[in-house]
């Protein structure tokens, strides 16, 4: 799928009803997996079921959370030109020479 960044829809409380549901409702383990990763939900939060939680306002996404969720991975490859499996693809002005990267090590050894 291609997103727009700039006209992205929302999650909603509902929708994550609906995706427990389907994880839940999974009728072999395999399926189960598919469904969490499309998802990316693992289970059920016991906080789902509170009156007071509304799922995802209650838990936004910070900066923080982002590194870990394989960004910095990810962007890190993307840097080396690592990041596309066709490596015609990993060409692009954003890719760090080996000199920057000995230069980025040096100073953070330093630190």
């Amino acid at each position: 799928e291609i997103y727009n960044p700039a006209n992205l829809s929302l999650r909603t409380h509902n929708e994550f009803k609906r995706w427990i549901q389907k994880i839940q409702d999974a009728q072999t383990k395999s399926e189960q997996n598919q469904k969490i990763k499309r998802y990316s939900i693992s289970k059920k939060s016991i906080l789902f079921d509170l009156n007071t939680t509304n799922f995802p306002k209650t838990f936004t996404v910070d900066i923080m959370r982002l590194f870990y969720e394989n960004i910095a991975s990810y962007m890190l490859n993307y840097w080396m030109g690592s990041f596309f499996t066709d490596p015609n693809l990993n060409n692009g002005e954003y890719v760090l020479c080996k000199e920057t990267w000995d230069k980025i090590g040096k100073e953070m050894h330093q630190i």
